[in-house]
């Protein structure tokens, strides 16, 4: 799935259909978190309609995220934020990740981690036990995923 339209995010919603296309998105191997942000933002401006809003260091609330999607549809709107990180190895860059997640409000508003590189299996399951009531299995509603990206 490269492309992701009107009918797809009706019947699944907004989050799902963005994290089908991130399991799609072959960046390659690239040297910083911001060349996979830039990366990722081009993908996404590429595969979803022109009315949707894609853009990159959104600030909201106090904290920057990497991307937003604001989807205009014709039944609901919605929006999410994208934040990624790449080689998440070491305990302060984790904690540097909650405090971003935590400003992001999770369970209020939609998110979209993408991991790359080298992540810590340890700190992967800090991650998935921590904010385990908002990514299970990823129905419609669900209000944040995880996506690891080697």
């Amino acid at each position: 799935m490269n492309k992701l339209t009107k009918k797809d995010v009706a019947i699944s919603g907004l989050l799902p259909g963005l994290v089908r296309l991130v399991e799609n998105w072959e960046p390659g191997l690239l040297e910083t978190e911001t060349a996979y942000r830039d990366s990722m933002l081009k993908f996404f401006r590429n595969a979803v309609p022109e009315d949707c809003r894609v853009e990159r260091e959104y600030r909201h609330g106090g904290t920057t995220t990497d991307i937003f999607i604001s989807w205009k549809g014709l039944l609901f709107s919605s929006d999410v934020f994208v934040e990624i990180k790449r080689n998440l190895q070491k305990k302060a860059r984790f904690d540097r990740l909650v405090g971003q997640l935590e400003g992001l409000e999770p369970g209020k508003r939609k998110i979209l981690l993408v991991l790359v590189g080298n992540t810590d299996e340890g700190l992967l399951g800090r991650l998935k036990t921590r904010y385990a009531e908002f990514t299970s299995d990823l129905p419609a509603g669900e209000q944040m995923a995880i996506v690891v990206k080697k």
